[in-house]
């Protein structure tokens, strides 16, 4: 089995491929209250939604 396709077929229509919702993922950028210029790694990323919201300051239309 080809293991990219099925990741393909199961995460599609997912924004975040994690178990948390996307009201937590918003509530956790609101948290960090994090300062401008500051520098984030996100290991294991995914589609990397989490460093995108952090980017934009948490403001990512639906």
């Amino acid at each position: 089995m080809d293991m990219w396709k099925f990741y393909d077929i199961t995460h599609r229509e997912h924004v975040v491929c994690n178990p948390a919702s996307e009201e937590k993922l918003a509530r956790l950028v609101a948290l960090l209250r994090l300062p401008t210029g500051a520098q984030v790694v996100d290991i294991a990323c995914g589609k990397g939604e989490f460093l995108i919201r952090l980017a934009k300051g948490g403001n990512v239309p639906k």
